[in-house]
């Protein structure tokens, strides 16, 4: 396997119908954003909502421009004052990695704004696996700029993650076909990369997308014969190919249209190429 897998999020819809007279009001209070309610983490993440919250306090600090990565461990001493050095160094390793590339890209000691401030927002959410909240604002991010850098490529994990397999194929399908995307070679590189690992870890697929697949990964080498991903991509590439002999764990391929079985969902691809 190329990565971990999580376990689905069933949706309990009849008891969602049975308790909505007991639920505030959307707009009215937390139950309009399931980030502001108390409790402990979600499915998927182990970072609770009051967690998170103290995390998007620092980011927005940064997006404005009050706060440096250089700051970040002294800020997170007064937001963390319970937890020793070595424990909030790890509480605040998503946001520390994410505030260090923002200021490499020259984004840092000034105010970020629009599509910029919401792309940050949406890849800590990511990072701290909130999937359902990260594509939302991706989604928002996507209607004003269909081609913004970087936000197709992280929906479509989003959706893996999600188990919505079709839509990350269909992401990332929608990157490689457009020719503006076609223009950032790391924006198809990812892309590739995404689609043989999507199909590579979803046994059941139709033999059209094995294919798709194959002629990703065959392309991805072509692209970057020194990438570091190599050895997991031929590995793949291998299996792949077994599967359109109908030989392996990819052998058994669906009748196009067909959907697979809930337990035969398989792991979602890295969260970086």
């Amino acid at each position: 396997m190329l990565v971990t897998s999580l376990r689905p999020l069933p949706t309990l819809l009849a008891t969602a119908l049975l308790l909505s007279s007991c639920l505030e009001q959307p707009g009215a209070g937390r139950a309009a954003d399931p980030a502001q309610a108390p409790g402990p983490a979600p499915w998927g993440s182990a970072t609770t909502n009051a967690e998170l919250k103290v995390k998007l306090d620092l980011l927005e600090e940064f997006l404005d421009g009050k706060l440096t990565p250089a700051q970040l461990a002294a800020r997170a001493e007064k937001a963390y004052p319970t937890l020793s050095a070595d424990e909030r160094k790890v509480q605040l390793q998503s946001i520390s990695t994410l505030m260090t590339e923002m200021q490499q890209s020259g984004h840092a000691g000034m105010k970020i704004t629009g599509l910029p401030r919401e792309m940050a927002k949406a890849e800590l959410y990511f990072a701290e696996r909130r999937f359902i909240e990260a594509a939302t604002m991706l989604s928002r991010i996507l209607d004003e700029d269909a081609v913004y850098p970087g936000a197709r490529n992280l929906l479509a994990r989003c959706f893996f993650f999600l188990q919505n397999r079709d839509r990350t194929i269909e992401e990332l399908e929608f990157v490689l076909r457009h020719p503006e995307q076609g223009k950032d070679r790391n924006e198809v590189l990812d892309a590739l990369f995404l689609l043989g690992a999507t199909v590579a870890e979803s046994p059941g697929m139709t033999r059209e997308r094995l294919e798709r697949a194959k002629g990703a990964w065959e392309l991805y080498l072509q692209m970057a014969p020194d990438s570091a991903q190599r050895p997991q991509v031929e590995k793949g590439l291998e299996e792949l190919r077994a599967g359109l002999r109908g030989e392996g764990r990819l052998g058994t391929a669906l009748s196009p249209g067909q959907e697979m079985a809930p337990g035969e969902q398989g792991a979602p691809p890295p969260a970086t190429p």
